[in-house]
């Protein structure tokens, strides 16, 4: 009860020190703290904002797309140029004072010349009078006679005669006469030669070569360079990923492909080049010095140039031929894979006699036409049989060298004998045809056997009438003894015609160098060289197993540029056709590398053939260079040189779908060192002698600069 008579103070200081229980003070606090359904409950109270999912969506996107963004591979060009910090311009007082005084001394000159020419205009023209004194002989000087024209009327002359005070006017009508130029050096020429003078007896003009003639028959003109029509040959891939179109539009030359399954980088049509025009272009040139541009070398040309020991099929059929393995230039390491393709050869059906008669006078010099007739021979001389023979006449104005009845056998001493040929003299073509002629009937041939007098030239030679009418005898009588005469005329920029003969002789024909061989295997074999039409060589790579690969060669030309070619072309007797690739393999694919076939028509019943499909595998692929067979090194070499002279450097792989192009050595000294290593195999082939000589020649030009 006295509780109550307590005062508030000191009911507060008698509650204070009363004990709070034990979990009081938790349970309270426990109380203020909403759970997570009233937290629910209160933030699901407030509104939502207008447009706040669209903005919420919006951002996701944002971020897909950024990330995609992210993915994308940025130029490496644009890279450089954002990253390039501008110079700041900077405002100099020097660079605008001499802006300003500049541009007041051209206002300046441009004022003064337009005030002097208006000064100019107003100034009065005065007349003046050209006075001319006429001084007769024997006459006393202070006597002579006064001729004066005025500018004022120039058609009236004032004469005053020496004992006449004044001066008498004389009218004369002028007539206007053009100036003749003085005589130049042609002008000159052509007065003498007017006048009748003998240009040929004239020691001087001997002595300078007059218009450049050549004054003896062993003097050599300078090349003219021909402009022909390239082979259309060029390989354009579609586009695909993993192909960068770019640079094979910028620089013309295939880069690194990147195959993926189901792309059209999967598979490749390549064109059979048989042709060898670079390097024909490349041997001319260097007998005067020179080095061909880049720009008229084809890679294909030099691994056409060569054959590499394929062998033919005894069934008349194309054979395909694989061989790979580690590439033997370049630093980053990686393989060469060669296909070849080898044409059957024609068999005679009966034995023939051919008598040759080769025109060697100085005209034959230019245009390496004797090195085409080289070339012929050495194809020809292959489609010789047993049973056949050969006579050989070389001829200028005399007869240089003549073989008589050469079996096949000495095919090697022939193409020696051709080779060591030396072009120089003048022509006598009668002379050389009487002689082949007379070998074709001494020719002992069994019953039903054919015999041919092949007659081959320029057409620069002069025949007079009396031989030709001579040679259409020699013609006539041996076409009565089943003898057939042919003339062929090389031309390099003519296709095959019967054209007119500087003789009059009706059997003339222009052949271009690269038909000339096949003419003559038609005469020695009677029938079509012309084994397979329409061939064309079809490659695919597995790329589960090949990272990249890239075609050697096959360029766009300035005639097709990007369009649609035709990888299609006509293989003949014995021919082969090679094509080159370099390969980037996955160091942990599968055995399947890929695979290759030959396509082609039969020249006979026109019906298409395919070679069996050849698959390439890893097992295939040669580990090191002692494994490596002797084609792939040769076809590596020569490839090597194509592609030095055409400016084509050496390609290495990037991460990812990248690669860059390494310079290659501007010497010759490695790659000749690599050809006089190969194997004694190669050796035995001419064609790859003669290239190792080509090599020598630039190395050679290399250190002693060129001409």
């Amino acid at each position: 009860m006295m509780y109550h008579h307590l005062s508030d103070a000191m009911l507060d200081d008698y509650l204070r020190d009363v004990p709070v229980p034990v979990g009081l003070v938790a349970r309270l606090k426990q109380t203020a703290v909403p759970n997570d359904a009233e937290l629910d409950e209160l933030l699901r109270s407030p509104p939502m904002p207008d447009g706040l999912v669209d903005r919420l969506q919006a951002a996701i996107q944002d971020e897909i797309l950024d990330e995609s963004l992210r993915q994308t591979k940025v130029p490496e060009k644009l890279l450089v140029r954002l990253r390039t910090i501008p110079r700041a311009r900077r405002r100099s007082a020097w660079r605008r004072f001499a802006v300003a005084a500049s541009l007041l001394v051209v206002l300046f000159s441009a004022y003064c010349g337009s005030l002097s020419a208006l000064l100019a205009a107003m100034r009065p023209k005065q007349n003046r009078d050209t006075t001319l004194t006429i001084i007769e002989l024997y006459v006393d000087p202070t006597h002579s006679s006064l001729l004066t024209m005025s500018e004022a009327d120039p058609t009236t002359i004032r004469f005053a005669p020496p004992t006449s005070a004044e001066m008498a006017e004389l009218p004369i009508e002028l007539a206007r006469l053009d100036l003749t130029p003085a005589l130049g050096p042609a002008g000159h020429l052509l007065q003498e030669v007017r006048r009748g003078a003998p240009l040929t007896e004239d020691v001087f003009l001997m002595r300078r070569n007059t218009l450049g003639s050549p004054q003896t028959n062993d003097q050599a003109l300078p090349e003219l360079s021909h402009v022909r029509r390239r082979q259309i040959a060029g390989v354009d891939l579609p586009l695909a990923p993993g192909y960068d179109r770019a640079f094979f539009l910028k620089s013309g030359i295939h880069p690194p492909v990147f195959p993926a399954a189901g792309q059209p980088t999967e598979a490749i049509q390549v064109p059979l080049v048989t042709r060898t025009d670079s390097v024909d272009l490349t041997r001319r040139l260097l007998l005067e010095g020179r080095t061909p541009s880049p720009s008229d070398i084809r890679v294909e040309d030099y691994i056409a140039a060569v054959r590499y020991g394929l062998q033919a099929s005894n069934d008349q059929s194309l054979v395909l031929y694989a061989t790979a393995g580690p590439s033997i230039f370049g630093r980053q390491p990686h393989h060469m894979l060669h296909l070849g393709v080898k044409a059957p050869r024609v068999q005679t059906a009966t034995s023939t006699h051919m008598s040759i008669v080769v025109d060697v006078s100085a005209s034959m010099r230019g245009d390496d036409r004797i090195g085409a007739v080289h070339r012929a021979f050495e194809i020809v001389l292959r489609h010789l049989g047993p049973n056949d023979s050969l006579s050989f006449v070389a001829v200028n104005h005399e007869i240089v060298r003549q073989v008589d009845f050469l079996p096949a056998s000495g095919a090697a001493q022939l193409a020696s004998m051709i080779r060591d040929l030396d072009p120089s003299g003048g022509d006598n073509l009668a002379k050389g045809f009487q002689a082949a002629m007379s070998l074709a009937f001494e020719a002992e041939v069994a019953a039903g056997s054919a015999r041919h007098v092949v007659l081959i030239t320029d057409g620069q030679a002069a025949i007079g009438d009396r031989d030709a009418a001579r040679m259409r005898d020699l013609v006539a009588t041996g076409e009565t003894f089943s003898i057939r005469s042919t003339f062929l005329q090389l031309d390099r920029l003519i296709s095959a015609e019967t054209v007119p003969s500087s003789t009059g002789l009706e059997h003339a024909s222009a052949v271009s160098p690269r038909q000339l061989p096949w003419r003559l295997v038609t005469l020695a074999t009677g029938q079509s060289p012309v084994v397979a039409r329409q061939a064309r060589l079809q490659v695919a790579f597995n790329p589960q197993a090949v990272l990249a690969y890239r075609l050697f060669g096959r360029g766009p030309t300035a005639v097709t540029g990007l369009a649609d070619v035709g990888v299609e072309t006509d293989l003949h007797s014995g021919e082969e056709a090679s094509a080159l690739f370099e390969l980037w393999l996955r160091p942990n694919g599968t055995e399947d590398v890929g695979w290759a076939e030959v396509h082609w028509t039969d020249p006979a019943t026109g019906s298409p053939l395919t070679t069996e499909r050849m698959s390439i595998g890893r097992s295939d692929i040669a580990v090191s260079d002692d494994e490596t067979l002797w084609p792939l090194r040769a076809v590596a070499i020569v490839s090597e040189v194509g592609q030095r002279l055409s400016g084509i450097g050496d390609f290495e792989l990037l991460n990812g779908r990248r690669f860059s192009q390494r310079k290659k050595p501007a010497g010759w000294k490695d790659v000749l060192e690599q050809a006089v290593g190969v194997h004694p195999s190669a050796g035995e082939q001419s064609d790859f002698q003669q290239m190792v000589d080509l090599i020598r020649q630039l190395e050679e030009l290399a250190l002693r600069g060129p001409k």
